[in-house]
């Protein structure tokens, strides 16, 4: 003899005897990307005296040290979004970053080789494989010398290279939602200079 066992009776009970209670929903703020504030034409000195440099900024923008040890060059409007999304909102697209770390130098790889690597594409043996449409520029100044890597479409541009008087490499991250120009990593590394230098 087989027992048939109705389950539709037993969620009824469940449900009937549950404590109905209002489900309150979360609302979060969306921290939208918005320049409403002009960059300063004036500059101000910034060391990173963890990384060995100076660095000259816009007067009305700001640095924020990284989880990661990195620091964050942020314009002032970056910097309400960060404000925002601490806050708990939803950060937005758009935004403008400048990132500066230092990173170890890899002597099985060549300063090109590790540049193309650090900006996350792979490389062939000579260090010329890189995706279509990307590209490789050596850069070099007073300070620094190395090699900036150019994403495909120019929405990043990454710099690694030596800077006078530190064992570390510098490494130089840029990025927009949007298309940038080569002068945005260049002006921004024709401004970094050593410690050691007056």
């Amino acid at each position: 003899m087989k027992i048939k066992i109705s389950l539709l009776p037993l969620m009824l009970l469940i449900l009937l005897g549950a404590p109905l209670t209002p489900v309150k929903a979360q609302s979060y703020s969306r921290c939208n990307y918005e320049i409403t504030e002009r960059r300063s034409s004036s500059f101000r000195e910034v060391v990173l005296e963890r990384f060995g440099i100076k660095v000259d900024i816009p007067e009305n923008y700001r640095t924020m040290l990284r989880q990661d040890g990195s620091v964050e060059i942020l314009h002032p409007d970056v910097f309400k979004i960060v404000q925002c999304v601490a806050r708990g909102g939803i950060g937005g697209s758009g935004s403008y970053g400048e990132i500066l770390s230092m990173v170890n130098r890899n002597s099985s790889l060549s300063l090109r080789q590790q540049a193309i690597q650090s900006a996350g594409y792979m490389y062939d043996n000579r260090g010329r494989q890189i995706p279509k449409g990307s590209h490789v520029m050596e850069y070099k100044n007073s300070h620094l010398s190395g090699h900036i890597i150019v994403s495909d479409g120019g929405y990043t541009y990454h710099f690694l290279g030596n800077v006078t008087g530190q064992n570390k490499l510098l490494k130089v991250d840029i990025g927009c939602d949007c298309t940038l120009d080569v002068e945005a990593i260049t002006s921004l590394l024709s401004r970094i200079r050593s410690l050691n230098t007056l």
